[in-house]
């Protein structure tokens, strides 16, 4: 991974805090209704990213 990638997902966690996440999921009723291996908060954060470098080629 590169210093970016990092910072990105370090950027979207300040910008953007796990309280508010949660904020928005219970407000949209969407939230985990059980435990599971990637909860909600997670695939937000995925969801983020994935708009952040819908642009970006992967190296071939």
């Amino acid at each position: 991974m590169r210093l970016a990638d990092y910072l990105t997902v370090g950027y979207l966690a300040m910008r953007c805090p796990v309280g508010k996440v949660r904020d928005a999921l219970a407000l949209h009723d969407a939230q985990s209704q059980r435990q599971r291996g990637l909860p909600h908060e997670v695939l937000v954060y995925f969801v983020l990213a994935m708009v952040l470098y819908a642009r970006v080629v992967p190296p071939r």
